[in-house]
This record gives structure tokens, sequence and C-alpha cells, in this order.
């Protein structure tokens, strides 16, 4: 755990002059919001298992806060990243990423009361539909390529839309 957390810290301390210069002067949007919240929490993460590993600190509020972010903050913000993604690919629609962000958090709310099955079936159905719509902007896109007779292999295709 402890080179782990040197690795968080490493990338906090050398990603700072490129997180000013490209994210602290843009406009705030929810990409720029899910950012820094991302930074903060990976950062709290990192501070929570330093003072638990070397400091011995046995107190409640740092254990609190380490499965805080373990259980809640980190499954939202990847379904977060994971809406973001289907709206960019269905270009500025939010009804699937929403499903996809709903479905997605449904685990935080039922682990607190340990509902397993409609834990997993809202992630496979969130997921599901992310690679559905991934498939379906591909499948367009190299049939649009195949029209003009540009030669693109589907591997690269899958690669560039982040399969």
């Amino acid at each position: 755990m402890a080179s782990l957390t040197a690795l968080v810290f490493y990338d906090q301390l050398n990603t700072l002059s490129r997180e000013v210069e490209f994210m602290w002067s843009q406009r705030f949007s929810c990409a720029s919001l899910l950012f820094h919240v991302n930074r903060l929490a990976t950062l709290l993460w990192g501070i929570a298992v330093l003072l638990q590993t070397f400091l011995h600190y046995d107190g409640a509020q740092v254990r609190k806060t380490f499965l805080t972010c373990n259980r809640n903050l980190i499954p939202m913000m990847t379904r977060a990243f994971a809406a973001m993604r289907t709206y960019a690919l269905l270009g500025g629609s939010w009804l699937l990423p929403a499903i996809v962000f709903v479905l997605g958090i449904t685990p935080v709310g039922t682990n607190i009361i340990l509902v397993v099955v409609a834990t997993r079936i809202c992630l496979i159905a969130s997921d599901l539909i992310l690679l559905l719509v991934t498939w379906m902007k591909t499948y367009a896109t190299k049939r649009q390529a195949d029209q003009l007779n540009i030669k693109t292999p589907l591997a690269t295709m899958l690669l560039r839309d982040g399969m």
C-alpha cells in the first residue's frame, strides 16, 4: 500500500503544472467538475492510506473516509465517466447517459442495504448500454469508411472508440 500511495502523491505533484495549465484556466463544465472531484478523491484516499500505514493511526474518522472513498465516491466517479462517454458518443443526447449513470450508481445505495442481485443487474445493464452505444457508433463509422473505400481495420476502430 505504501508504494501505491507514493505513486498517487507522485502523480498528483507531477501533473499539477499541466492541471493548472489545462484545467484551471478552462470554463466550468461537468467534465472539469468530474476531473477535480476525481483528483480530490484520489488525494483523500492517499492521505487516508498514509495515515493508516505510517502513523498507525486507528482513528474511526480515517477509516470512515477511506471506506467512503472506496465504496461510494470512486464508483460514482467511474459511472459519471461512463455516462459522459455515452453522452459524447451520442453527440449530445442526455437520456441514455442519465440511464447509464443511474443504473451504475445503484450499487452505492444498495450496498448500504446489501441487495447484491439488484446491484449486479444494474451494473450489468449500465455497462451493456455503454457497450451497445460504442458498438453502434463504431459500426456506423466503419460502414461510412467502407462506403468511401477507406481501409480501416475493425480493431483500429474499436481502439479509437475506446472499446
